[in-house]
This record gives structure tokens, sequence and C-alpha cells, in this order.
């Protein structure tokens, strides 16, 4: 399936911005802070040092001067630069789950051209399995296309509901386990999740088309805003979301401080944290930057065909 997707408009319903971009307002439902699940909500929390290395560059750049670090100056002048990414869907069933995805869940959340499956038990597992033989047989386009896998084997309660692919430098010559990250790029995504869905197997209501965002957040180079899980170090690289040393995991708790002695309470209403889909509202003006500048630095015009790439 293949659909034209304005940059990170990828959930159930969509707003514009102040930013001209047409911005997805997706969240992951939460679970109880006692929950064993809670480690297992998004199997991004380690990006790999090639990805981090981006993050760094990027900040670097900014602090150089030759990014534009003023957001909300620059944002008004993306405007006139409205990002288009491609994006193609994969829904991945097993056998026993053969129809389960209904077609229109996938048109409530996106404009779609047409609608193509895959039957494979192994595949359909986890998000994990066989990543390089997916990549080959389904991935489509280039570095700069999006592609989202919806794996039914996401909805059972011992995995991660998500996971998705940050932009590195080198995406031909470095990869993982001997295979590029050209063939691994895209974010898998529980399909329960879409609208009309079941939702999680701990959170039912999560069934909005929300937890789409919170990956593909991700495809455009933005870290969890707890990421690295400390009130030092530099956190997601972002300027205007505060120091977080916990994540939100479930609930919406206003006040919430996990680094007291820093300026700024959590950001539990922002997309990269795990508070509830209805406490989650927001990207920042810096993290709206970040995307497009991690963007059109990293992925756009970069093409190649996968199918001719030598492992490594």
């Amino acid at each position: 399936m293949k659909s034209r997707t304005p940059l990170a408009g990828l959930c159930a319903f969509l707003a514009a911005t102040s930013s001209g971009m047409v911005t997805a307002i997706c969240t992951r439902s939460g679970i109880p802070e006692s929950s064993s699940l809670a480690s297992k909500r998004c199997g991004s929390d380690a990006p790999p040092e090639a990805a981090l290395r981006t993050a760094r560059r990027l900040q670097a750049e900014i602090d150089r001067g030759d990014v534009n670090s003023n957001a909300k100056s620059s944002l008004m002048q993306k405007r006139a630069d409205y990002l288009i990414i491609p994006t193609y869907l994969h829904v991945i069933e097993a056998k026993g789950e053969q129809g389960f995805v209904q077609e229109q869940w996938l048109h409530d959340q996106f404009v779609l051209r047409n609608i193509t499956w895959t039957i494979n038990d192994f595949w359909a597992e986890d998000a994990f399995n066989a990543q390089k033989e997916k990549g080959l047989t389904l991935r489509q386009g280039g570095y700069d296309e999006l592609n989202i896998y919806f794996e039914t084997g996401l909805m059972a309660g011992d995995k991660s509901t998500g996971v998705c692919s940050f932009p590195v430098e080198d995406p031909v010559n470095e990869g993982e386990e001997g295979t590029p990250y050209a063939i691994l790029d895209g974010c898998h995504v529980n399909p329960g999740t879409l609208p009309g869905g079941p939702g999680q197997v701990w959170q039912p209501n999560d069934n909005k088309g929300k937890l789409a965002t919170h990956e593909v957040g991700h495809w455009f180079g933005l870290l969890h805003t707890f990421s690295g899980t400390s009130c030092t170090g530099d956190g997601d690289f972002v300027d205007d979301t505060p120091q977080e040393q916990d994540p939100t995991n479930g609930g919406c708790p206003i006040g919430k401080d996990s680094c007291p002695d820093l300026p700024g309470l959590d950001p539990i209403h922002n997309y990269m944290d795990y508070a509830d889909q209805d406490c989650q509202t927001e990207f920042t003006p810096g993290q709206e930057e970040r995307m497009y500048h991690s963007f059109k630095t990293f992925r756009k015009g970069r093409s190649f065909d996968i199918h001719n790439l030598q492992p490594i």
C-alpha cells in the first residue's frame, strides 16, 4: 500500500500546525507503573551509536549556526517548503489471524491508493523476526520514503508494541549483524492500535490510531524525551524539552518532575513520552525543527536499490 504522507501526518486525525506541516495527533496509551510490560512499550529505547552520531552532528550544526536554531522563525520559513513523504504500509498477518486487520481501519488512518497483504506466520510474530527478509521482499522506495509494517504478533502482551529505525549518516555501509540499515529502515506498529481496532492488551482504549506518530517520530530522528534516563547528559538533544529522568508510564501525572533541580516539569504531554494518549497533545517547536532538519540532512534525496547492496 502506498500513501503520500505529510511530515509526521500518520495517525487517526490530522491537524495543521504552526509550521504549515500536517501533524498527526498521536500518542501511546499508558501502562500502570507497576506493570512488567512498561519496559516493552517501544522497542526504540536504545538507539544504535550510528543514530546517536546523527543527533550529535545535527546538534553541533545548530550550535555553530549552520542550522537555524530559532525554531519559531524557522518553522514559519518552512511553510513554503512543505514536505511530502511517500509512505508504504505493509500488513503482515499470521494464517490464524488472516483478515484480522480491517481495510476500513487503514482507510480511517490514512488516505490510501491501494492495499497489499502478506500472510506469513513467522514474519507476523514479531517486529524483529526476519527483518532482512521483510525489507528485501516488501520495502519500497529510497531512504527518504517511509515504510510502516503492521504485524499482528505485536498485539501480544509480551512484546514491544512498536519500534522504528532512526536516520543514520551512512545507511549503506552501517548496519546490524551484517545487514545495512537501508534494508532494515522502517517502522513496525501494533495493528490493534489502528482506529477501530481492539487496542492494546493492557489498554483496550488505545485504538484511536495514535501509536504510529510516536514511532515515526523516531524515523524523523526524535529520541524519547527521557532518553538517557538521567538528569545529566544530552537527553534527547532538543533544547525546549525539559530534562526527564523517568518515563511517564501511564496516566497524566500533572506536576511530575523527575529532575527537580533543573528548569521545567517533565514533558508529560509530549508524544515522545509514555503518558496516556489523552494526556499527550504536542511536539515542541524544537522537535518539529529537529524532524525537519533531520529529514533534510540525512534522508532527503537518498535513493538506492536495496537488492544490490553488499553485506557489511
